[in-house]
């Protein structure tokens, strides 16, 4: 319990009568409660007070919000692993709603699923990885070649990794290979390839490994009557 002892009477006589020293005490008393003194001790103990319980729900708060945060991130997670559209997420928080999930009242867009995407993403490529690859001194490749989205749209992608851990100590000792046959990647002078091979000598250029697999397995499935029901995988 916190307590705030004022001290105003400690020096009183106590040769007075108990009538005197009682009209003494009472007015120092008054005195004493509306001075400076003893108002600011009190707002202390008003605000210490206030703080306790300010820090008690905040606290609740965020136990809350944390709960509601991980449901709402799971479900973000799932849309993105198993690569459905950002509106299924939408859809998925109504569907959790009506099975009885509280997930409050935000982080129910698209848009706020797109961020929490990000944010799981960043955290795993810091945290689990970029740390595993690392630890485990484990070679690196880069490969290029055209690939589709859902929306049946193809895109030339190239995406290199660096910000997070991997630093050229290590790419200089781990990267190994580039593989790609486009004229932009393989170009002699400005080249993707060529700009690699001048920083790091070590790696081996591959022309087209994608597409000669791709060709190659085409190519047999057409030439070997047993293999031709391969073709509808595909």
């Amino acid at each position: 319990m916190d307590r705030v002892y004022c001290f105003s009477m400690q020096n009183e006589s106590r040769e007075t009568s108990a009538a005197q020293k009682y009209l003494r005490v009472t007015k120092k008393i008054t005195k004493h409660a509306k001075g400076n003194a003893h108002v600011t001790a009190t707002n202390i103990l008003k605000e210490r007070q206030k703080r306790k319980i300010q820090s008690s729900t905040a606290c609740l708060l965020h136990n809350i919000n944390q709960l509601l945060k991980n449901a709402s991130c799971s479900t973000a997670y799932y849309v993105a692993k198993e690569n459905r559209p950002y509106s299924d997420y939408e859809n998925l928080v109504k569907l959790q709603q009506k099975n009885g999930i509280s997930l409050g009242v935000t982080l129910h867009s698209r848009w706020l699923c797109t961020e929490m995407i990000d944010i799981i993403a960043t955290t795993m490529r810091k945290k689990k990885l970029i740390k595993e690859i690392t630890k485990n001194n484990k070679k690196i490749a880069i490969i290029i070649d055209e690939a589709t989205s859902n929306a049946k749209d193809s895109c030339l992608w190239l995406y290199s990794q660096k910000s997070n851990g991997i630093k050229d100590k290590y790419l200089a000792k781990n990267f190994i290979a580039f593989t790609s046959g486009a004229s932009i990647m393989t170009g002699a002078i400005k080249g993707v390839a060529t700009l690699l091979k001048s920083k790091y000598p070590q790696i081996v250029l591959w022309h087209y490994l994608n597409h000669r697999l791709e060709l190659a397995v085409s190519d047999t499935i057409t030439a070997v009557d047993g293999a031709q029901h391969i073709e509808d995988f595909f």
